[in-house]
């Protein structure tokens, strides 16, 4: 046993370049492999993080059949409805630094009881965005990605039209981060309505219902022809849909990953072994044993796979960290299209995702 290890260390004293070229083989292979399942899964959490951020305590829509609501809309259901929780919501997707992001306008004082975290970020900053025209609130993962920050201010385009906006505070805590507001600015919603060109406009407004029929009903009345009252649960399974053609494209990119990955560890241990077919010939005229042969290739083949392993761990992560912010910024533009096709169809929401009173799933008390 001892003059078969000390021939196959003297294999790689000899060969130095194909011990590198060996543990680099397997290396790359395990790449391949972290990186891309990485970032395909951290993407899809990631978006599911987002919605679940931005839906807050959300029950249902009031979506236009087609376009956008008239802002007059609002109002008017407060006065009649009284003290349901609603709040209206404008939201289009802007352009900066080479990056898509989702401008979302909220009303700071209808918030707190659907996105209490939003409410707190947008009351903490609310002289600014009330009173100066273009002012925003940006996450902070997105602010360093940008190397913008408070006073700053950016240069975003709007269909094709350049806009500069201010940036006046962040949406997430500074002692943590939120990775589900990255690419998210905050402004109120008439801001948001200025920059986006939606003037007299809303795109939905957001409501917690209670398990009341007759409160649907009520409402489903005081609703114009063309508008619509939403699930929003159905609403937000859509929009998973709208993904899934694309993270079927990354799950077959994750397979061939996995293909080429296992081609390249096979054939750079099958070269290490083939190569040394003299030397192990010669052991076994010695009287080493094919057990003894197969053993020694198999400690061989584990410490070149754990240092090929360690190696590529660390080289996967750097490379996900590459690709995530690609998938991430394909993923918010195929969200823009997608909902920009969806809307344009009358009624497309309303078909799939309207609502009766007997439908209404049982959701606990907004207060608890």
């Amino acid at each position: 046993m001892t003059l078969l290890n000390t021939a196959n260390r003297r294999h790689f004293y000899r060969h130095p370049l194909q011990l590198v070229l060996a543990v680099c083989g397997i290396a790359l292979g395990v790449a391949m492999l972290v990186s891309v399942d990485l970032a395909v899964e951290s993407s899809r959490r990631a978006f599911q993080l987002s919605m679940t951020a931005l839906t807050g305590k959300t029950t249902h829509h009031i979506l236009a059949g087609s376009g956008t609501l008239d802002e007059k809309l609002y109002p008017q259901l407060r006065r009649d409805l009284g003290d349901l929780t609603m709040a209206p919501v404008v939201e289009g997707y802007v352009e900066a630094g080479g990056e898509t992001l989702r401008l979302a306008g909220f009303d700071p004082f209808a918030e707190s009881p659907i996105r209490q975290g939003i409410a707190q970020s947008a009351l903490a900053a609310l002289v600014d965005l009330l009173t100066e025209p273009g002012t925003v609130l940006i996450s902070r993962i997105t602010a360093e990605r940008l190397g913008v920050g408070p006073g700053a201010q950016l240069t975003v385009d709007v269909a094709g039209s350049p806009q500069t906006i201010r940036v006046v505070g962040y949406i997430d805590p500074e002692e943590k981060p939120d990775p589900a507001l990255e690419g998210l600015l905050l402004a109120d919603i008439a801001t948001a309505q200025e920059i986006l060109g939606k003037i007299g406009r809303l795109d939905r407004i957001d409501l917690v219902l209670l398990d009341d029929p007759g409160e649907l009903q009520k409402l489903q009345g005081l609703l114009p022809e063309n508008v619509t009252l939403v699930d929003a649960a159905g609403r937000n399974t859509a929009t998973t849909r709208m993904t899934r053609a694309f993270e079927t494209n990354l799950k077959a990119m994750s397979l061939m990953a996995l293909l080429v990955g296992l081609f390249l560890i096979y054939n750079t241990m099958s070269f290490a072994v083939l190569q040394r077919r003299p030397l192990l010939a010669n052991l076994r005229i010695l009287g080493v044993t094919r057990a003894q042969v197969m053993g020694e290739i198999l400690r061989e083949s584990g410490l070149l796979g754990l240092a090929g392993s360690l190696l590529g761990l660390m080289f996967g992560l750097a490379a996900a960290r590459a690709l995530l912010d690609q998938i991430a910024v394909a993923f918010r533009v195929i969200i823009y299209r997608e909902g920009v096709m969806l809307c344009s169809k009358p009624g497309a929401f309303s078909r799939r995702y309207s609502v009766r009173p007997s439908e209404i799933p049982h959701h606990a008390d907004s207060s608890s």
